[in-house]
């Protein structure tokens, strides 16, 4: 059901992110609206079709492929800025941002927690779309273990997961090795 869904999210989301990156640049630089509004929308447009393309080029993690999928997918998300609330080490690793007064949170407390939950949302939405559908349960049910008492799954979460689970030799993945090699 995601495939049959998937272009028309994507066609949604192209149209207005063009849409919002014309009238934030229209705001930020205080403007005034051009007659003609297509060269922003065409700029962005052209962005986000190399961003969709390299999404695309991900391949579907499945239960030999996974050191493939990790290469493509790391540097997805390197390319979305998504990769230091998932998979990267400390001290690069960027854990949620807590307030300091947790009575007395300001605004630009909120902000940075808002922006640092979008983009674990965004990454594992990346990440469970470059995934196998059972792949895609499996872990999601594994990374709420590991979340335990926080009830907070991150991305992160899920990367571990993954990588516990898929990044193992087995026959299939030696022969898939094989294969490779040999073409």
């Amino acid at each position: 059901m995601w495939n049959h869904q998937r272009s028309l999210l994507d066609l949604c989301d192209f149209l207005f992110g063009s849409l919002a990156t014309c009238l934030c640049a229209d705001a930020l630089f205080l403007t005034e609206p051009t007659l003609e509004p297509y060269h922003c929308i065409s700029r962005t447009m052209a962005a986000q079709s190399e961003t969709h393309k390299q999404v695309e080029s991900i391949p579907q993690l499945d239960s030999t492929n996974y050191r493939q999928w990790s290469f493509c997918i790391t540097a997805g998300l390197q390319t979305l800025d998504l990769w230091l609330v998932t998979g990267a080490l400390p001290p690069l690793y960027q854990a949620r941002p807590v307030p300091t007064n947790a009575a007395a949170v300001t605004a630009d407390e909120r902000a940075r927690m808002a922006a640092w939950d979008s983009a674990n949302e965004r990454s594992i939405g990346f990440l469970s779309g470059a995934m196998e559908e059972a792949i895609t349960r499996r872990v999601q049910d594994t990374a709420e273990t590991a979340a335990g008492a926080s009830n907070q799954v991150t991305a992160q979460h899920w990367w571990d997961q993954t990588t516990t689970l898929y990044d193992i030799t087995t026959p299939a993945t030696i022969y898939w090795i094989f294969v490779q090699v040999w073409e």
